[in-house]
């Protein structure tokens, strides 16, 4: 019996809808035999209905291009968004580092910082500074898809260095944060460089894999397969 739908949903008695890992041919023809993958049951609320059947309609279009793309570059132009606030903020926190030069580190100084850093959140945690954005920043929606969700990293953070008598080593702290600047600055870069140029280009070599794996098991027995390995 070969499965024709990744997944499917149906109603059965008593108005329960059920969720299947796959639908078999005869199945999906109404013929009396079947087979059913794996089945869980659901209720029929407004909830399940909206939030998950109606998704499911749309499943297999939506995780082939060009939705996977519309939702990628959704995704990482956020990201790309979030990371230049990180390196704004990371800039305009060097010079208040450079003022608590031979102090301790406590409060005061995250109060100073919050004074000049207006669009993320920073903190304190023993000797990290964190910086991180809030849940709508940190959120995007793809359009025309049912893709939307949360960038890979809303947070940031940097640890100050201390000398000997636990005091704040500007110096030595400032070209952490030119590391972290220069870290990010890469990053930013390479997801652009993704969206612009090297997402249509991964797309053809990995059809061409996928090809190459199918040629590849025609050629071979599934015997020789099992024992053959590469890792």
């Amino acid at each position: 019996m070969d499965s024709n739908f990744r997944y499917g949903v149906f109603r059965v008695g008593g108005g329960t809808l059920c969720l299947l890992s796959s639908i078999s041919s005869d199945m999906a023809n109404n013929k009396a035999d079947y087979q059913i993958d794996i089945l869980y049951s659901f209720s029929t609320s407004p909830y399940f209905i909206d939030r998950i059947i109606h998704p499911l309609k749309s499943v297999n279009m939506y995780y082939t291009e060009p939705y996977r793309k519309i939702e990628f570059t959704a995704k990482y132009q956020q990201q790309e968004r979030v990371y230049q606030l990180f390196v704004t903020a990371l800039k305009a926190i060097k010079p208040i580092i450079a003022r608590y030069d031979g102090k301790m580190v406590n409060v005061k100084l995250i109060k100073s910082a919050k004074e000049v850093i207006k669009d993320v959140f920073v903190s304190l945690s023993g000797n990290t500074i964190n910086i991180s954005v809030d849940s709508l920043t940190r959120m995007y929606k793809s359009e025309n898809t049912s893709g939307n969700g949360n960038i890979d990293r809303s947070n940031y953070g940097f640890t100050i260095s201390t000398d000997d008598n636990k005091r704040l080593d500007s110096a030595k702290t400032i070209e952490t944060i030119s590391e972290e600047i220069n870290y990010l600055i890469s990053e930013i870069t390479a997801i652009l460089n993704d969206i612009s140029f090297k997402y249509d280009k991964e797309v053809e070599e990995y059809k061409k894999l996928k090809q190459a794996i199918k040629d590849y098991e025609q050629r071979f027995s599934n015997r020789l397969r099992r024992y053959i390995r590469i890792d």
